[in-house]
């Protein structure tokens, strides 16, 4: 029997990030904090109900509070630095 799936990873900035699930990441790529909440998901056996109206994964959509971001002074594009998301309190389900 096999699993697929991953991990959601929130730091305590609110860095929100994912890796597979066997590997053993700790810090955010973002500012190399620790994790501070994680959730699995679990798409062995696919990621919606039947009639695909619902997630049943375990999947946490991140909410997104606020984007830091830099603008070029030459060419007036912007450049996104930081997504900062807000940090569950718990798992759908808990």
């Amino acid at each position: 029997m096999s699993y697929e799936g991953y991990t959601q990873f929130w730091c305590e900035k609110g860095h929100h990030w994912t890796a597979e699930s066997y590997e053993d990441i700790e810090l955010c790529p973002v500012c190399g904090k620790k994790f501070v909440f994680s959730n699995s998901v679990d798409q062995t056996n696919g990621s919606y109900s039947n009639d695909f109206k619902e997630r049943i994964d375990g999947y946490i959509k991140p909410k997104l509070i606020k984007t830091i971001s830099k603008t070029c002074k030459c060419c007036g594009n912007k450049k996104i630095l930081e997504r900062i998301y807000k940090i569950p309190t718990r798992r759908k389900g808990d």
